[in-house]
């Protein structure tokens, strides 16, 4: 009795154990996920066999464990113990351990079960020829792995490039981000959407509604003489019986103004302490440089963000020719990375103000730049700015790439 008793006892470990490892070999991060994205062995098979080397191993522990349990207490009464506390312990030990550790470092277990999975492929066939009839009753096309929830830990896989790829880009953005100032970030002066004090209450409510900005920035004649902050949903409780009466200045909220070398991490940390959202940022002379926001902020981490509100509006469009049409206010680094060029990126912080930079003046259409293999034609601009760029490869760039 004794030995049986022990036997009994090593078969439910050893079930938990190829349960425990057949579990963690199909999670997303595992091998088998890995080596089916990548094309390599026979990994395929392995997500067809694992599950039932999984369910019978877990069918096993269950059976094993429960019969040792009752051995062990001499039966009676106790069996009903013995059930429940074993399915518990299968469950933790083959479902939630595996769900917490998930799959990443253990590639042997793959190498080390594909035996015991190869000798349950009878089982699978079996349960492969009961599905398929059932599968073809309902009405639904019989799939390649009839246990349909481990196509999940595949989804990862698949999209596993793309992940690392946003994860580098994101490491990066953080490891730059101490060193990142306000004017870096910042909205310039020329494209802040703000209102006068004096606007009627009419126009301020149709203008905001056009915009929707949640907080705009109310100045007093001039845009360098900012008096406060409008929260946009405060206009719900104003008197538009008296639409062509100014908002008043108790609708205002004091604003808070930064330098534009501020490091936007200190900023950051003020936005927490003063629980605001937007500063205005002020140059050397005490003028309005622009605004800068929680989300400019938080967008230098995670990438744009973007609301309902937002346009789909792509900064760079490439053409059917081969050139590429970019909006002036797109980023230098940005550019390079998106047309395969090479401005330099240290002294300016657009597109057009690097070609401002290289005429020495504001160009008119038509005006143009070369540099770094590529001419740099102004398309649209005005007196004050440059709005759209047509960057086109040169022919002498373009036979140095063949070759």
């Amino acid at each position: 009795m004794t030995g049986i008793l022990w036997l009994e006892g090593v078969l439910c470990g050893l079930f938990l154990l190829v349960g425990l490892g057949a579990n963690l070999a199909l999670s997303p991060a595992g091998p088998p996920a890995r080596r089916t994205d990548e094309g390599r062995g026979p990994s395929r098979w392995g997500l067809r066999l694992f599950p039932v080397l999984l369910t019978l191993s877990g069918a096993g522990a269950v059976i094993t464990g429960a019969s040792f349990l009752e051995m062990l207490t001499g039966g009676g009464w106790s069996v009903w113990l013995a059930w429940p506390a074993v399915t518990i312990l299968v469950c933790a030990v083959v479902i939630l351990i595996p769900h917490s550790l998930g799959g990443g470092g253990h590639r042997f277990l793959r190498g080390l079960l594909w035996p015991l999975a190869l000798a349950v492929s009878p089982v699978w066939l079996v349960v492969h020829l009961v599905s398929w009839p059932v599968v073809r009753l309902i009405g639904r096309k019989n799939s390649d792995n009839p246990f349909g929830w481990v196509s999940q830990a595949q989804a990862p896989a698949e999209a596993g490039d793309e992940v690392v790829a946003q994860a580098r880009e994101m490491a990066r953005q953080l490891a730059d981000f101490p060193e990142k100032t306000v004017k870096e970030v910042m909205v310039p002066r020329i494209d802040v959407f703000c209102l006068d004090t004096e606007a009627p209450r009419r126009e301020v409510v149709e203008a905001v509604t056009q915009r929707g900005h949640s907080r705009v920035p109310v100045y007093s004649g001039t845009i360098d003489d900012i008096r406060g902050i409008l929260f946009v949903k405060e206009l719900l409780i104003l008197d538009m019986g008296r639409g062509d009466e100014p908002i008043p200045e108790s609708f205002l909220h004091e604003p808070i103004f930064v330098p534009e070398t501020k490091l936007i991490g200190k900023l950051l940390a003020d936005f927490q302490a003063t629980k605001n959202q937007i500063a205005v940022v002020v140059d050397e002379y005490g003028g309005t440089a622009g605004i800068v926001t929680l989300e400019d902020i938080l967008e230098e981490i995670v990438g744009e963000i973007s609301d309902e509100f937002d346009d789909d509006e792509e900064l760079i469009h490439e053409l059917e020719d081969g050139a590429f049409l970019v909006d002036a206010r797109c980023d230098i680094e940005e550019v390079n990375e998106a047309v395969g060029c090479a401005l330099p990126d240290e002294d300016y912080e657009s597109l057009g103000g690097f070609i401002i930079a290289e005429l020495g003046h504001i160009p008119k259409p038509g005006e143009t730049v070369e540099y770094g293999g590529h001419r740099l034609e102004v398309v649209e601009a005005t007196p004050r700015r440059i709005r759209t760029v047509r960057l086109t490869p040169l022919p002498e760039a373009e036979e140095n790439d063949e070759d």
